[in-house]
Order: structure tokens, then C-alpha cells, then sequence
């Protein structure tokens, strides 16, 4: 049969205090009772109070105005017994279901002492991840030996395995059907090798403007891509006015070295064969051999040149 009593480590519920009477005439009841144990109440409205076994009527048998007393009693028989119940005062514990589960609404702190697995995740009882800690700045997440680890000291999202330790170059960061969409970086990725020489730190497109003092002309595209240090550029051009055998300018970027590429010169000395010389700064030009070379009104212009810059 159920009842309220007693757990395990003593901590009771109810507390059942004895009187009884060696002379007659008292009214009140308080302080040790005939086991020796003292009573105590924080509420009046927790006590029962019996009289030899019936039980007295709050606040017309008795009173509990006074802390830890029972009076106001009709005056006592020598041999009359008062017993005083009293109820401690509980609330049912605000917990989850471990069987039905259940939501928790607030925060919840889960502390492991020391190092290893702080939480298991099952699946019909077969382990399928863990949560834990393998330093004090460390947090991991894995299932099996996929997972990564939130690395305070290197700043860094480590690839790791079950415990928790590192993972090297064996993960993938999505892969051929499961793919992450955009990847956005301030900084720039190491490719095939972690030297200086495997850093790519830049890709850009754009449209650049060339320039001459002599003659002029349209343009029609002029476009760059730049990858890391190195810019390849291409150009559509139709010149408007002669343009004498001058140095052109308007590089996107300045070159730090010697360089060049292929002109496709139209409409004018037609099967010519041309080549661009990129000079160190922003100045190029285009040369049949060692003479350079202009260009005809209503020429059609048409090239593209690579070169490196330290930009």
C-alpha cells in the first residue's frame, strides 16, 4: 500500500510528536515531547492535532498563533494524550520524463568532471554520438569518428574523432551530392599544402580602363581576373584616332615584373603577327619583334596579356 512516509536518507514529509500528561489543567503543548524530539512547525495549517486519538477542530480545539506551540487546548487530564502531526511543507520536483522525454524551457548545465564523453546519443540503445570535453578550452562533437571540436586556444573548428582528439586530412567539408552552398572567408585557404606557397589569399573579377596619350579609341570589353598574385587580362578595342607606337597605361594592377601576351591586330597590316610587352608598373605595349608599334584608325584591337603584382 502507497503511503506518505520517510526516503531513503531520513529528509521526512511528516513528523508525529507525543504529549502525554503527568498533571492536569495545561492547555498548551510545545518544546520537547515524549521521545525527546522538539516541535517544530512552519505553518499552522500543516498540523493535525489529536486528543487521545480524536481529532481537534483548527482554530476552535486549538490555536497555533504562538511559534511552535499548540494552545488554546481545554484545560487536560492527568494521562491525556496529545499527538501533533506535522506536515512538512514540499513541492513536486519540476523534472523531464526520463521514459517520455520532455522539454526543458531554460538553461541546462551540464558539468563533467574532468576530461571524456559528458553526453551519450542513442538510437534504440546503439550509441550514435557524444558531446564532451578533452581539455578545459576544448568542446567536441562526433559521431563514431566523424565530428569536429570547437578549439578555444587555436581559435580554429578542428576536425575530430570519438574522444574527442584530432582528426588530419580525413574529413570532407561536404561532398559530391551534399553540397555547402557559398563559402565566405576574411582571410584566404591553404590548397594541396599548408606552406606560404599553398596559400590562396585572393580571386577577384573586374573591368579595367586602357589609356593612351596618342591617338584614342573605344572600348568595347576590357576585363581581369585575378587570382592570388597573378592577372590575366583581356581587351576588345577599336581605335578612333591613330595611335602612334606609344606606351598604353590603365593596368588594373601594377606589374611587379617583365610579362606578356598575343595582340590580334584587324583591318589594318592584316597577318602581322603581334605580341603585348607588359612592362614593371602600369605601362604596356605591342611590338612586331623589337619595334613597337601603333595602331590605324578603324583598327580593331583584340588581346590578352598575363603578368604578377604584389597588390
Amino acid at each position: 500500500m502507497a503511503y506518505i512516509g520517510k526516503s531513503p536518507d531520513g529528509t521526512g514529509v511528516r513528523s508525529r510528536f507525543y504529549y502525554t500528561q503527568s498533571s492536569g489543567g495545561g492547555t498548551s503543548v510545545s518544546g520537547s515531547s515524549d521521545d525527546g524530539t522538539t516541535l517544530a512547525f512552519s505553518d499552522g495549517a500543516y498540523v493535525d492535532v489529536y486528543l487521545n486519538g480524536v481529532l481537534l477542530v483548527a482554530g476552535t480545539d486549538y490555536n497555533t498563533s504562538t511559534a511552535n506551540t499548540i494552545a488554546g487546548l481545554a484545560a487536560l487530564a492527568n494521562g491525556d494524550v496529545i499527538e501533533v502531526v506535522v506536515y512538512d511543507i514540499f513541492t513536486v520536483a519540476d523534472t523531464v520524463s526520463a521514459l517520455n522525454g520532455g522539454t526543458f524551457s531554460n538553461s541546462v548545465t551540464i558539468n563533467r568532471a574532468g576530461n571524456g564523453v559528458a553526453q551519450t546519443i542513442q538510437n534504440s540503445g546503439t550509441t550514435v554520438g557524444e558531446i564532451g570535453v578533452n581539455s578545459t578550452d576544448n568542446m567536441f562533437f562526433v559521431s563514431t569518428n566523424t565530428g569536429f571540436k570547437l578549439a578555444k586556444d587555436e581559435a580554429a573548428l578542428i576536425p575530430a574523432q570519438s574522444g574527442g582528439s584530432n582528426n588530419d586530412n580525413a574529413l570532407d567539408l561536404g561532398f559530391s551530392t551534399v553540397r555547402w552552398k557559398d563559402l565566405y572567408l576574411g582571410g584566404g585557404a591553404y590548397i594541396g599544402g599548408t606552406g606560404a606557397a599553398n596559400y590562396l589569399d585572393d580571386y577577384e573579377e573586374g573591368t579595367w580602363t586602357p589609356t593612351t596619350s596618342s591617338g584614342s579609341f573605344t572600348v568595347s570589353t576590357a576585363n581581369y581576373v585575378k587570382i592570388g598574385s597573378l592577372v590575366h587580362c583581356n581587351f576588345n578595342l577599336t581605335v578612333t584616332s591613330t595611335v602612334s607606337a606609344v606606351d598604353f597605361g590603365g593596368l588594373p594592377f601594377s606589374s611587379n615584373a617583365f610579362a606578356g601576351g598575343i595582340l590580334g591586330f584587324q583591318n589594318s597590316e592584316a597577318g602581322e603577327v603581334y605580341s603585348i610587352f607588359v612592362q614593371t608598373g602600369t605601362i604596356w605595349n605591342f611590338r612586331v619583334g623589337s619595334v613597337q608599334k601603333g595602331a590605324a584608325n578603324s583598327s580593331n584591337l583584340r588581346g590578352s596579356f598575363s603578368f604578377t603584382t604584389d597588390a
